[in-house]
């Protein structure tokens, strides 16, 4: 009997013993990282002339999405006399901080110039970051860098007409030892 008790005893402590010695396995291994989202080159809207003031060079615009954008024109601008209150339009920034704005059929063919048609479906806070709804039914984030093109950005709404041309980010820099 005290042989068995011994034994008992024995088996009591070591099996607790061998679960504690037991491997754990690996943690999985880390999910590749999503490539950062593609930055904006250029950001067109389609709007509506509602006001012009050739005296002054203003121009009121409503996107289509019901955003309101107050232009002035620079003295250079040459087309400013071209536009009529009623057109369709569109203003485009680019990454430069340039402003152009002209008849809306002047980007019709928008993707034979490298250009994608989308409808905004967000515009974060800052303008710093577009959400788009391409025509193929995929959503697409984009990345705004330029500052002229976020204040632009903050201006448009849900459901605004746009056409982007798009960049990849640079690559973070790496260092050699």
């Amino acid at each position: 009997m005290t042989h068995t008790l011994s034994r008992r005893l024995l088996l009591a402590v070591t099996l607790p013993l061998a679960a504690c010695s037991m491997p754990t396995p690996p943690p999985p291994p880390p999910a590749a990282a999503a490539p950062p989202p593609p930055v904006l080159a250029s950001l067109a809207a389609f709007a509506t002339v509602k006001f012009l003031d050739p005296g002054t060079r203003r121009a009121v615009l409503e996107t289509t999405g019901g955003a309101v954008v107050d232009m002035t024109a620079a003295p250079e601008v040459r087309n400013f006399g071209t536009l009529r209150q009623g057109a369709r339009v569109v203003v485009e920034y680019d990454a430069n901080g340039a402003v152009r704005i002209a008849q809306a059929s002047r980007i019709t063919r928008a993707e034979a110039a490298g250009r994608m048609r989308a409808t905004v479906r967000e515009v974060a806070i800052g303008g710093g970051r577009l959400v788009l709804d391409r025509p193929n039914g995929v959503t697409q984030e984009v990345l705004v860098q330029n500052a002229a093109m976020m204040a632009f950005a903050t201006r448009l709404r849900a459901g605004d007409e746009v056409a982007v041309t798009l960049t990849q980010p640079d690559a973070p820099a790496t260092t050699q030892n």
